[in-house]
């Protein structure tokens, strides 16, 4: 690959805070995202052209090409699939507003239902009073779903969520004793369609999203060999009536 491709297949990827700054939508960001395959198809389309233009095409170099095309029309396909299937999972009604306490208990209800031998604990005794709304609970499946992932090779495997009070935040802390996040990959967690769990790659950089669009945040606190640590943060009651 030359290194005009090298840069097309990057590029697509700004970092986390431009994807999700103000202004931003959710179906751009996965356009986005979904571009990069075909700038990458283009790319090869010109080569070949090119290379018909001046007669330097060769068999060698032409079954080069054609792979990189079909890699490249695979890639988009494999988005679109996992795309429209993560849009059908959580489509949920914006304006509805619950307790916050309730949307963290029905979420793990409906893990723990998923997700049998995983043991997920919840504490709420510490939970703010404020509503929120659905894609709170959004969020924290895909990060609790990504907790599971981590926990499959740990025979006792373990997710816990607490939700306390903190420099007048309500905060989120899901902990797991998964395999960790190699440091090399810590700053590609947020990253659209990268994953080192076998997923997708969109749940994580969404929930972020989302969160923001609320003016909450989702952060990778720690990970180690022995575990990871998420936080979703919210403002609460009074400082979303300020905003």
């Amino acid at each position: 690959m030359n290194k005009a491709r090298e840069h097309a297949s990057d590029s697509s990827y700004p970092a986390s805070p431009e994807l999700f700054g103000q202004g931003g939508d959710a179906l751009d960001w996965l356009l986005h995202e979904l571009r990069q395959p075909l700038n990458l198809t283009r790319l090869v389309v010109q080569e070949l052209q090119a290379d018909l233009r001046d007669g330097s095409l060769d068999p060698e170099a032409l079954s080069e090409n054609l792979e990189e095309l079909k890699d490249g029309i695979d890639q988009l396909a494999t988005r679109l699939g996992h795309t429209r299937s993560f849009v059908q999972r959580h489509v949920y009604d914006k304006a509805t507003h619950h307790p916050l306490a309730e949307i963290l208990m029905q979420t793990c209800e409906r893990f723990r239902t998923h997700f049998p031998a995983s043991k997920l604990e919840l504490a709420t005794s510490d939970c703010p009073a404020i509503s929120a709304e659905p894609c709170v609970g959004f969020a924290l499946w895909e990060v609790i779903v990504n907790a599971e992932r981590a926990t499959r090779e740990n025979p006792n495997p373990r997710v816990s969520v607490v939700c306390h009070e903190r420099a007048g935040q309500a905060v989120i802390e899901v902990r797991d004793n998964g395999v960790g996040i190699p440091d090399e990959h810590v700053e590609r967690v947020f990253e659209p369609f990268f994953s080192t769990l076998g997923a997708p790659g969109i749940g994580l950089p969404l929930a972020k999203w989302m969160l923001r669009t609320i003016r909450g945040e989702l952060s990778l606190e720690s990970t180690s060999p022995s575990g990871t640590v998420f936080v979703l943060s919210l403002p609460t009651s009074s400082e979303a009536s300020d905003g």
